[in-house]
């Protein structure tokens, strides 16, 4: 994939570079009518698996200019490589649209025919639905380029930028074709007919413009609240909530329909996480039922998922169930938001963090977020043949997920205004950002704001659970780890994204489908910034500044790296050969154990053979060079492990341990899994009837297997109940810091380690 990805680059860019030498021009050898028609035709009828993608190379704002004040220019007056600022193009389709990684259609006004690309339409709605033939559109400030096929084309990368012809009043003389629209001339009662039939259909965009245009021919307000009614059912199927909410809150009491109007709110106010608005709505609904002797099954089965959420605000999950309905198949998962430990403030040296309300225990739940957006990989086998490519932001990305990502927060903040605020203020670098604004009554959507606070604040997620790979980092080129990645999700936590980065960080990530859980991973005084690390802490220090830089461009200065960047590099040379020298020994022993008896520990001499004695006195040897080893390369550290844990020595320890427990030697399993806890900078508490974390360490996977390891070795050397029952909690803590949840604890460690 990365000579793939460098050989687009390459060509893509060349691409651009003689593109803009025809800047400010017109084309003169612009392809005729039936060419067009014909490019489009071949597009639908192209081979899946040849390489496509999104390039970019100009980022231009979204219009907020009014509609009235733009001047209409012909299509032909379109210049190459020029956003058109004060004008706009009014045409009609002429072609069936096609869906790659653009919607490309063509379309015509009175000077000829052109092809045009709109990027974040809904791919979860048929173009042909939305941009049917012979349909009218206003394009705002249009974008006119050649494509990396070498075709003009009008690119529309902002979906408030263009306006349907029924959103829309003008009457500029362009807009002959409205004359010849006879549907318009139907009843109110026809086109709210055709609504419902669309939405029996589940064809619910196509319903709100049935049910739009109804209300242009209602004669009454009684009949105006009946189709507003039915418009509010068909905005909820289509994600619209705010909307769903305006026109259900329409509908007056003394409606006959008002129940409906008030179920459908109180829907649209779960939808938008307002459930405490949602359940006085369902509560006030069922009194009007039973005193109209109506059915109240379904207000009843509502308001008791409103009360589930609301127990879930105050930080009741049950995570059994959730974790339950990810093994169920389910990835979306329907669950509230926790979020009453943190609080979100300026933060020293950055923008703003999130701090803990009050002081906090370790393992406590400080966050529990549903994603805003999540995206899951396709299982197409054409992905890999897809990239975006932004050569503005320097943003170079194998795969749809990304892009997809992209499209659905584009798509979720179009049909919700009301969420944009809340998400248009995350981190977004140094893009230059334009007011928040509504034009025409529609919220104007800068798309490459999206794309940026997007690729800056985006979380992977591996599976349900992520409990090995790095907490926050995206599918770039040089990330190693992006095809390791390629099999999960890609999502973003409005929350969870103002936590800043820090390379040990105090709390601990994990995931149930899309929902975010964060635990303290120490305890935290109150007013404490919470963090966690962007890239894996395994990585070295020069590999994770680098991507720091290139992803987030930032160079991190915690306690860890500014003790790393002071190092003598002569030590930290001597540190990797060590390490290359310690994973030869160990291997080494694996092979001197494949003589062991079963049950034989270290040092004992069975009576089956000579070989038995050589091999046995081999292991030993083997076992004091890898002790000696490790000796040398806690020599090469300068700071103690509290400031600067010895994460390269985490792997070798947790080898040992488990081969000492495959020797039965529960002594030395002891020793190297407390040594292990000890060179991540944990400091432990212990006595013949006591075990206890007093420092924490770093919180990493290999830091559970070593205290399960301790945990099993306890009852190997006969250590006292209260000692095995300390340990024991503090496996259960560290199990819930690292997994988010403790419900299946037993099923998964508890359970087997006792038998």
């Amino acid at each position: 994939m990365p000579a793939l990805l460098d050989k687009i680059i390459s060509e893509e860019g060349e691409k651009l570079k003689a593109a803009a030498k025809h800047h400010g021009r017109r084309p003169k050898d612009h392809p005729n009518d039936d060419a067009l028609l014909q490019h489009l035709t071949d597009l639908q009828h192209s081979n899946s698996a040849v390489v496509r993608a999104n390039v970019t190379g100009d980022v231009y704002p979204p219009s907020t200019t009014p509609l009235a004040e733009l001047d209409t220019i012909l299509v032909r007056h379109l210049r190459l490589g020029v956003h058109h600022l004060g004008d706009c193009i009014a045409v009609i389709t002429t072609s069936e649209p096609h869906r790659d990684v653009a919607t490309t259609l063509v379309v015509k006004d009175a000077s000829g025919q052109e092809t045009v690309c709109l990027y974040h339409q809904d791919r979860k709605i048929e173009p042909m639905v939305n941009f049917p033939k012979g349909w009218i559109l206003i394009i705002k400030e249009p974008y006119y380029q050649i494509t990396n096929n070498g075709n003009y084309a009008v690119r529309v990368d902002h979906i408030s930028d263009i306006v349907p012809l029924l959103e829309t009043n003008d009457d500029r003389p362009i807009l002959q074709w409205r004359a010849t629209i006879k549907e318009f001339e139907k009843t109110a009662d026809f086109w709210k007919n055709q609504g419902n039939r669309l939405c029996q259909a589940k064809d619910f965009s196509a319903a709100v413009g049935g049910y739009t245009t109804a209300l242009e021919f209602a004669k009454d307000d009684s009949e105006r609240f009946l189709i507003r009614n039915n418009r509010a059912e068909a905005y909820l199927k289509h994600g619209s909530f705010d909307a769903a909410l305006v026109d259900a809150d329409s509908v007056p009491k003394s409606h006959p329909l008002f129940h409906k109007a008030l179920f459908r709110s109180a829907r649209a106010s779960y939808e938008l996480q307002h459930f405490d608005k949602a359940e006085q709505k369902l509560k006030s609904l069922i009194w009007i039922n039973e005193s109209e002797k109506r059915d109240n099954r379904d207000a009843t089965r509502e308001l008791a998922r409103v009360m589930e959420r609301q127990k879930e605000e105050s930080g009741v999950y049950d995570f059994g169930k959730m974790r339950k309905e990810t093994t169920d198949g389910s990835f979306y998962l329907d669950h509230a938001v926790y979020q009453r430990t943190v609080k979100m403030q300026p933060s020293e040296g950055r923008r703003f963090g999130l701090f803990v309300k009050k002081a906090v225990k370790a393992g406590e739940l400080l966050l529990c977020e549903k994603a805003f957006v999540a995206s899951m990989k396709s299982d197409d086998p054409n992905d890999s043949q897809y990239f975006h490519l932004n050569f503005v932001f320097g943003n170079y990305i194998p795969g749809r997920t990304y892009p997809l990502l992209v499209n659905e927060i584009v798509q979720k903040l179009w049909k919700n205004p009301s969420l944009r605020f809340s998400f248009m203020d995350l981190y977004a670098g140094e893009y230059e950002r334009i007011p928040d604004t509504e034009v025409d009554g529609k919220p104007v959507i800068d798309t490459f704001l999206i794309e940026r606070i997007t690729l800056l604040n985006s979380i992977s997620v591996e599976g349900a659970i992520t409990e090995e790979t790095s907490d926050r980092e995206l599918a770039k080129e040089d990330n190693p780890s992006s095809a390791k990645r390629s099999s999960g999700a890609l999502g973003l936590w409005r929350l969870a994204s103002y936590i800043n980065h820090e390379c040990i960080g105090n709390t601990r990530v994990a995931f149930i489908g899309d929902m975010i859980i964060v635990r303290a991973a120490r305890d935290l005084p109150s007013n404490t910034e919470i963090t966690f690390p962007y890239v894996d802490i395994e990585k070295h220090y020069e590999e994770r500044q680098a991507r720091h830089e290139k992803n987030w461009q930032f160079r991190c200065n915690c306690a860890l790296c500014q003790a790393e960047a002071g190092e003598d590099a002569e030590q930290v040379r001597l540190r990797k050969v060590l390490l290359g020298k310690l994973s030869e020994a160990l291997e080494a022993l694996e092979n001197v154990n494949g003589y062991m008896d079963e049950g034989q520990k270290e040092g004992e001499i069975t009576s089956n053979s000579s070989r038995s004695s050589s091999s046995s006195s081999s292991r030993t040897e083997q076992f004091n060079l890898i002790h000696s080893l490790l000796d040398a390369l806690a020599d090469t550290y300068t700071h103690p492990p509290l400031l600067q844990p010895r994460i390269d020595m985490s792997t070798p320890l947790l080898t040992l341990t488990q081969t000492y427990a495959r020797l039965s030697n529960a002594p030395k399993m002891m020793t190297t899994s407390l040594a292990l806890l000890h060179a991540l900078g944990y400091q432990v508490e212990t006595s013949a009837t006591h075990f206890a974390i007093v420092t924490w360490g770093a919180v990493v996977q290999d830091v559970l297997e070593a205290l399960c390891l301790l945990w099993d070795a306890s009852y190997g050397v006969g250590m006292q109940t209260a000692y095995v029952d300390g340990l024991e909690e503090v496996v259960k803590l560290v199990y819930r810091m690292i997994v988010g949840e403790g419900e299946s604890f037993e099923g998964r460690i508890g359970g087997v380690v006792r038998r």
